[in-house]
């Protein structure tokens, strides 16, 4: 994941899938980011919060098997930029004043489609939903 600056509009980027500003709405601008919705990524984020240890999730990608590992108080967006079809990048420009903000831009990665993008992203939704879940659960315990 790196940082991002650049004086585009956010909507007229090359490859932009979506973006989150200062935990705002998430803003589709690709079906592959259809599933994403800010509800469920406020939930995530909550947990994560309250999260006290590791919690492992598998998730199936191209009926492939991979790990991913939900660690306390790291977004969601950073688990998310592991996916091999998204690139995540952070906008938050060094030169901003105290009220400035930063975001999560989803761009596609370079090679991959749309196609596999959204391939990617529902899997990963659905793993993390059930993740999300077992974070409940555990945070209630």
């Amino acid at each position: 994941m790196n940082e991002f600056e650049s004086d585009t509009p956010v909507e007229e980027l090359p490859g932009i899938l979506g973006y989150q500003f200062d935990d705002h709405d998430f803003v589709s601008l690709s079906e592959a980011t259809d599933a994403l919705s800010s509800s469920f990524i406020r939930d995530f984020e909550e947990q994560i919060w309250l999260l006290e240890n590791e919690l492992p999730v598998k998730v199936t990608l191209n009926s492939i098997e991979t790990d991913f590992f939900v660690k306390p108080k790291i977004p969601l967006f950073e688990l998310m930029d592991e996916l091999p079809a998204i690139d995540i990048k952070i906008d938050c420009p060094p030169n901003q004043g105290p009220g400035g903000g930063s975001g999560y831009l989803i761009f596609l990665a370079d090679g991959y489609n749309l196609q596999q993008a959204k391939d990617q992203l529902n899997a990963f939704i659905k793993s993390m939903t059930n993740a999300l879940v077992k974070m409940k659960a555990l945070n209630d315990s």
